[in-house]
């Protein structure tokens, strides 16, 4: 609090002349608790430091801190708004409300408080350390926890309470080895707690705060600073009610359209000291309507405020308001079929508002992190909804940086969102993808004059017969044709490696998919090409072509897990030396090696484009990078989805000459709006950086939910690599460095001139949830890093203004000049 809040307590305050005497809050010894002890503790609480001050009975509320909640207290006391203060270290309690043993089982302490089981929480993971914990007449309290960033929730009468928060630090053996933040009611009201440096190691630790609550629900919210978080367990006491009855209700369904029955259940409002008598609905449109459920039908398109208000038998009332959208296109869903042999996945469920999503389990990444993912497209925004049909603890919804508000309801999860492209972790479960695409935009349509479906051809959409040789030569025949569009309907394709042409467009329809070969011959059907670390081969080839189109919302499956182990690195899309080239809506999966590697073209367009390769867990990586634009120029990668088991985007010049030509210097290569998970970097420029320069590279509006590596500039052999930008990145965990410039740490599985030099690199809005070294080691004077330059750069919440911030960790070496902020 500051001065003028001081001020201001005393002008609310300081005409009332009647005094009560009291022991407790009487903090200057004349006898009453009263205004001048309520300033005198509102004093000490700015550091003003107050004569006659008795710090010993200014504790009235017990939580070990002298601040302005005491204050308060005497204050209320004095007008008399609460009835008595009973003695300092203590606030009259009229009685639990929630008290739960987080991440443990039911719990009765020794003062007969009652534990629930874990329950109201969201995010984190819940863990038995065992552990025997002193100072506490409860330590079965304490050997259970839920670790990392949570939130807890529960539902109160309005009012105040008391939040007793129980910690205890049984892993770690050393202080800054775990701190964190506590927000209650979205205000924090723990800093830096590191409960070692509090209490010792296995040793019980307890604060207290009194909060006041106007909206029926307590949030305590846990926010990782160093480590994780960490909570044993919580109790909710009510100091006061404020006698109001709390309005709640819920709406089925959420978004709507025109002549569709909507309703409303209020019945789970209630009134603490009484009962309710009257539920009234405001509908938005001029109606209102009475009872605890009841219905409305819109008759209009638009966005609508529903407003609960219920009287108790006091005549007080409470209110609670929702908005509904309601629009024709509201429940404009696309949702694609399952192609032949899909396996339908076991663990999850998918609706998206009445809409069930295939969800399928991609079964053959078995022995390293099998996913699930459902696709579909949206127009507008639904209510999502997934089954996990196991039990569970505690989930995550990626990114972050969404802000989507997700509920539980048993084993369901719900969510509303429009296109998006989220990550699901439960537990620690297989991954669920909800990969939601925008509609397309006047996609082809079979029977237009300039169509051409592949079934035409005889071509076989069962899986059963490998198809390369019939679609090569439809590809042949639409090439610059009056037919240039080739259309795949629904189905399962099997084919080997395909060549596309020039002046064509390759459509492939949702529940369409070009499924590779087992056979690593049939990926040797042509010639020509670099050859990328023995990946000479794709499963779609676009060589020497201009104006080349493949779109659609199918999918092309490398089926690379099979081939890898054959013997065969291949990508599941090779681009060389071509231009004018968009790829847009696909979802490319299962590549041996890297997915898909633009080399030496100009004008490549990549959108709304999923990646989904095999990530190791029983290793570090496998080489399946996502995107990787190399010696290209004039580029993009815009709104994708990327996991992968090694560079998800990392930007090259492979080499100092091809086909008697010097390197094609890459320069304009922009990605944006990305989604990443990758057991290795997220972002990146390298390691291969040949030629002369390296111009314009620019990572924007990226979510890096995991990576080993964050952010990178691997430089080592010979070009100059300027005006790099990194903006609006947002980092949820990398497991080793956070950033990294660097000059002086050469591979070993190749040769390296190790002469490159990285000039003006720019860090715009760059945040992280951890706090991982960052790296700035130019090799020498000559070979240096020249020009730094961050901007709103945060590490965990924490704004970061300096190379001596200690809020980051930094490793400079003396070759790297001019880092400003």
């Amino acid at each position: 609090m500051n001065k003028k809040k001081c001020i201001a307590l005393f002008l609310l305050l300081f005409g009332i002349s009647r005094l009560f005497a009291a022991e407790c809050g009487d903090v200057n010894g004349d006898g009453a608790a009263d205004i001048v002890d309520a300033l005198l503790i509102a004093q000490y609480y700015v550091d003003l430091n107050p004569q006659n001050f008795d710090s010993t009975v200014a504790n009235v509320n017990g939580d070990n801190n002298i601040d302005i909640v005491d204050a308060l207290l005497v204050a209320q006391y004095y007008v008399n708004l609460i009835d008595e203060l009973t003695g300092c270290g203590s606030t009259e309690l009229l009685g639990t409300v929630f008290a739960v043993n987080c991440g443990g089982s039911a719990y009765i302490a020794s003062d007969g408080t009652q534990y629930a089981a874990d329950t109201g929480y969201s995010g984190g993971t819940a863990y038995d350390n065992g552990s025997s914990v002193s100072g506490t007449s409860d330590p079965s309290l304490y050997s259970t926890e839920r670790y990392g960033s949570c939130t807890y929730s529960a539902s109160v009468p309005n009012g105040e309470f008391l939040i007793t928060l129980h910690f205890a630090e049984n892993y770690h053996t050393s202080a800054g080895s775990r701190v964190f933040d506590v927000a209650i009611e979205g205000t924090e009201t723990i800093n830096d707690l590191d409960i070692y440096a509090q209490a010792g190691g296995t040793t019980a630790y307890v604060t207290q705060n009194q909060v006041t609550v106007r909206d029926g629900e307590i949030n305590i919210e846990f926010v990782t600073v160093t480590e994780n978080a960490l909570i044993n367990a919580i109790k909710i006491d009510a100091v006061s009610y404020s006698g109001e009855p709390i309005a709640i209700f819920t709406l089925d369904p959420q978004v709507s359209k025109p002549g569709e029955t909507v309703t409303v259940n209020a019945s789970e409002s209630n009134d603490p000291d009484g009962s309710i008598t009257n539920y009234e609905i405001n509908w938005g449109d001029g109606t209102t309507t009475n009872g605890a459920v009841t219905s409305h039908v819109y008759n209009d398109e638009g966005t609508y405020t529903i407003t609960l208000t219920v009287t108790d038998n006091e005549g007080k009332t409470g209110t609670s308001s929702k908005t509904i959208a309601v629009s024709v296109s509201s429940n404009n869903i696309f949702a694609y079929p399952a192609y032949p042999g899909a396996v339908t996945s076991p663990l999850y469920s998918v609706r998206a508002d009445d809409t069930t999503i295939f969800t399928e389990k991609l079964t053959k990444y078995s022995g390293e992190m099998q996913v699930h993912y459902a696709h579909f497209s949206l127009n507008g925004t639904a209510t999502i909804q997934v089954t996990v049909n196991e039990s569970f603890n505690s989930y995550t919804l990626s990114p972050k940086s969404r802000n989507i508000a997700t509920s539980r309801n048993g084993n369901t999860l719900s969510f509303t969102t429009g296109p998006n492209y989220l990550v699901l972790a439960v537990d620690s479960k297989e991954l669920l993808f909800i990969l939601i695409d925008s509609p397309e935009e006047n996609p082809p349509q079979l029977g237009d004059s300039n169509v051409k479906n592949i079934l035409d051809n005889g071509v076989d959409n069962t899986g059963g017969r490998l198809e390369t040789s019939r679609i090569q030569s439809a590809i042949n025949a639409s090439s610059g044709s009056s037919q240039n569009i080739l259309y795949f309907p629904p189905g399962k394709y099997l084919v080997g490696e395909l060549w596309l042409k020039s002046n064509m467009t390759m459509y492939l329809e949702g529940g369409a998919i070009l499924y590779g070969s087992n056979n690593t011959s049939d990926f040797n059907t042509g010639s020509g090409g670099v050859n990328i670390e023995g990946m000479q081969h794709a499963l779609i080839r676009i060589s020497n072509c201009t104006n080349t189109n493949l779109i659609g919302r199918g999918v092309i499956d490398g089926n690379g897990k099979r081939i890898r182990a054959a013997g065969l690195n291949a990508a599941v899309l090779k681009m060389d030396n071509s231009s004018d080239i968009l790829v847009d809506g696909i979802i490319s999966r299962d590549s041996s090696y890297w997915n898909t590697i633009p080399y030496r073209c100009d004008r490549v367009e990549i959108k709304n484009y999923k990646v989904i390769n095999c990530r190791p867990t029983s290793t570090t990586w496998n080489n399946t990078d996502g995107v990787d634009f190399d010696e290209c120029t004039n580029s993009s990668l815009y709104n994708a989805f990327l996991y992968g088991g090694d560079d998800n985007m990392a930007v090259k010049n492979e080499n100092q000459s091809y086909n008697g030509s010097s390197t094609m210097n890459t320069r304009n290569i922009h990605h944006e709006k990305v989604v990443t998970y990758s057991n290795s970097v997220g972002c990146k420029i390298g390691t291969k950086t040949m030629g002369q320069t390296m111009q314009n590279i620019t990572f924007k509006d990226i979510d890096i939910v995991a990576a080993h590596r964050a952010i990178i500039i691997d430089a080592y052999d010979t070009a100059v690599i300027s005006n790099t930008r990194f903006e609006d990145i947002r980092v949820e965990y990398t497991k080793d460095i956070l950033i990294g410039l660097e000059e002086d740490d050469p591979p070993d599985w190749r040769d390296c001139a190790n002469q490159c030099i990285i000039r003006d690199t720019y860090f715009t809005n760059v945040s992280s949830d951890t706090r991982k070294v960052i790296n700035l080691h130019g090799r020498n004077s000559t070979y240096k890093i020249d020009g730094v330059h961050f901007s709103n750069f945060r590490i965990q919440g924490n704004p970061v203004t300096s190379t001596s911030d200690p809020d980051a960790s930094w490793s400079i070496n003396s070759y790297a000049y001019n880092i400003t902020f």
